[in-house]
């Protein structure tokens, strides 16, 4: 049976090589318009690592644990939802995101987290900015653009995004990736072929976009240590889902990121996307990693 996955990137024309990256956003697209953070999870593979290779193994353990998706918040002690009917207990989640996390590092090329705190953000960002981007959001989705963008340009592949279909701030990534794709300059940088938005469960379903949820739910766990002043460890289970950067990088925005970043914006004439290119890697304190 083909995927929906398949069938989708059979009607872009998408050969076995061709570049898709997976975006799946925290916070607010969840619902929570409580929370003092969100977060954008993302992987990139090509077609034939999502479809023949992810796509099988994650299905099976779907069917495993009889489950339509996993949520990856709802995984977390004391487990909710289908995940706490089911009877689950850390031994087993530790089994279950060991198989998981196993799936995603081999079979997708790399891996982009950005988190934002929402309200250093909303106090120092200029309102243009904002506006022209999308809010976090789409600042969360630029920054990734940029990221996987220049990458791919090294290698000379163009790139096919697909999001989460329904989400709250659909409309922010959206607009982020319209900004850059109607610039010819900046869709040939960034090497955007294309963009579409898909459910991640049900029948139609693109299950490949649960991945997102993994890398996305630890940036957000790290804004969230962040935001409490906590000083515990790095999660194990960020350490065990992550690759040595670059190949996998989670960076975080709150208050000293965003001024250091600002400062770096006048640097560079109050030009958004040149002070990204120029700095690409370090305009946000990545978190360590291995």
């Amino acid at each position: 049976m083909t995927s929906p996955f398949r069938e989708i990137v059979r009607g872009l024309g998408l050969s076995e090589s061709s570049k898709v990256a997976i975006l799946r956003v925290y916070g607010d697209a969840g619902g929570n318009r409580d929370k003092s953070n969100l977060a954008l999870g993302a992987y990139v593979g090509t077609v034939q690592e999502w479809d023949s290779g992810f796509y099988p193994l994650w299905s099976d353990e779907l069917r495993a644990e009889g489950i339509e998706c996993f949520h990856r918040n709802k995984m977390e002690w004391p487990f909710y939802g289908e995940f706490a009917e089911k009877g689950w207990n850390k031994e087993h989640q530790i089994a279950v995101l060991g198989r998981l996390h196993k799936i995603i590092r081999e079979n997708t090329s790399g891996g982009c987290g950005q988190a934002v705190v929402n309200d250093p953000f909303n106090r120092l960002m200029p309102e243009a900015i904002q506006k022209q981007y999308g809010g976090a959001y789409g600042w969360c989705v630029l920054r990734t653009i940029v990221w996987f963008g220049l990458f791919a340009r090294q290698y000379d592949d163009w790139i096919h995004y697909f999001f989460e279909a329904g989400d709250h701030g659909q409309g922010q990534i959206n607009q982020a990736i319209k900004e850059l794709y109607d610039s010819p300059k900046y869709r040939e940088m960034f090497r955007i072929a294309s963009w579409t938005f898909a459910s991640k469960k049900g029948p139609q379903g693109v299950v490949q976009l649960q991945a997102g949820d993994f890398i996305g739910f630890e940036a957000y766990k790290a804004a969230d240590n962040y935001v409490a002043g906590s000083p515990r460890k790095q999660r194990l289970s960020f350490d065990d889902l992550l690759r040595p950067p670059p190949q996998d990088l989670v960076m975080l925005w709150g208050e000293e990121s965003i001024t250091n970043w600002l400062a770096w914006l006048d640097e560079c004439n109050g030009d958004v996307i040149e002070s990204l290119i120029v700095k690409h890697s370090d305009v946000a304190p990545s978190l360590d990693q291995k």
